[in-house]
């Protein structure tokens, strides 16, 4: 072969080669997002339904935040949990630093070392139903539940639900094992946080609890 027909024949494969390159090239920019030249993510897929592990038998710490809404009140504590149901919170409202009891049934607040059982909860700070929620309830949530997305969450990334009846307003972040990462909502009075890290909890019930003095 001439050296024109080595020169010819080198510039057809190079022709070939660059033709190649452009065609995979505009296959991957219609393959793109027009006007950024990323590749498109699939949009967030919803879960079938709003399946949560109950948090009423679960172990587990929790930081609560609630302000309420009346008179501007913030309560900042740390919820223990164990897998009976009884609790330990201690946090602080204004200048007071309180730990409260539901243990074995009894209702004792402690401050000072110094511990009251007391007849009801009527005036807690933290309503039981702001971060306890077993099967029944959660069953019940799920009949109006809204999907909204793929959310940022404590543990990483969770399900975000939105939850709206009668008695609440809130969004639970729901980690991809069904295990409630953080609720954020209002109540009647109230705006709240909660945020669970579950583990191993023992609860020992304080000593020395005295009668609360009535009348």
């Amino acid at each position: 072969m001439g050296e024109r027909g080595i020169i010819i024949t080198g510039a057809v494969a190079l022709l070939v080669i660059v033709g190649g390159a452009v065609a995979y090239w505009q296959l991957s920019e219609d393959d793109s997002d027009p006007g950024t030249g990323q590749q498109t993510s699939s949009p967030d897929i919803a879960p079938a339904e709003f399946t949560v592990e109950a948090t009423s038998t679960a172990s587990y710490r929790a930081d609560i935040i609630v302000t309420r809404t009346s008179d501007e009140t913030t309560f900042d504590g740390e919820l223990l949990h164990d897998e009976q149901g009884n609790t330990q919170m201690t946090g602080t409202a204004g200048d007071d630093t309180l730990t409260t009891y539901f243990i074995d049934g009894d209702y004792i607040t402690c401050q000072d070392d110094t511990c009251f059982a007391l007849p009801n909860n009527d005036d807690t700070v933290v309503d039981k139903d702001q971060y306890e929620y077993g099967e029944d309830q959660l069953a019940d949530y799920r009949e109006s539940a809204t999907y909204l997305g793929k959310r940022d969450c404590p543990s990483g990334t969770c399900d975000a639900w939105q939850v709206e009846r009668d008695d609440v307003d809130a969004t639970f972040y729901v980690t991809s094992n069904g295990r409630i990462s953080q609720v954020t909502g209002t109540s009647d009075d109230a705006e709240y946080e909660v945020t669970y890290s579950y583990q191993d909890v023992t609860i020992t019930r304080p000593a020395n609890v005295q009668e609360f003095p009535l009348g």
